[in-house]
């Protein structure tokens, strides 16, 4: 449980990071979609260039992206995604990330939201079709 300064409880269901026990922030992202695999790397591909990201490498079902500096990094997060089967007509998109600049110091989020997006923008493109 929290405790406000002044002594006060906030028991709003927000857990101390550091209390023995809490959650730890997720490194993986995953996302499932109505698509065979092929067909949702595709339109992973299409959205990171949408988006404006730099690809620095694909590689049988992966693809490893830069998102370029933000407000939160200087040098962007270094993603990685790849579309995994579950059945013949959908799969799972998993994107793991990284600061892209060693000694930077946490990325305020970052990587949620571009996971997030990405996730959104590939879902966007995959209903068009």
């Amino acid at each position: 449980m929290w405790v406000a300064r002044d002594g006060g409880r906030a028991d709003n269901g927000w857990t101390d990071p550091l209390e023995p026990g809490a959650a730890p922030v997720p490194k993986t992202y995953a996302f499932e979609f109505e698509a065979p695999p092929e067909q949702l790397f595709q339109e992973t591909l299409g959205a990171v260039n949408v988006l404006g990201f730099s690809i620095l490498e694909t590689d049988n079902g992966t693809l490893t992206f830069n998102t370029g500096p933000s407000i939160f990094s200087n040098a962007g997060q270094d993603m990685t995604v790849t579309a995994e089967p579950i059945s013949d007509s959908s799969s799972r998109l998993v994107l793991t990330g990284q600061t892209a600049q060693k000694g930077e110091y946490g990325s305020w989020g970052e990587r949620g939201r571009i996971a997030k997006g990405l996730a959104a923008k590939v879902r966007e493109g995959l209903l068009a079709h």
